[in-house]
């Protein structure tokens, strides 16, 4: 479901996605900072991961 009562995600989500889940987890920043194989994600909302786009 997509409203407060059927949904685990926030409804306040600025995800275009009906049930407002994220496309992709960004990496926290310490992960980033530490690790230099990991990807630069801007925006979670419109970046899938590479074997999960249409």
């Amino acid at each position: 479901g997509t409203d407060s009562l059927t949904t685990f995600a926030s409804t306040q989500s600025s995800s275009p996605r009906p049930d407002k889940l994220l496309i992709r987890q960004i990496y926290p920043q310490n992960e980033r900072d530490l690790n230099e194989n990991a990807p630069l994600i801007r925006d979670g909302f419109s970046n899938p991961i590479f074997w999960d786009k249409d």
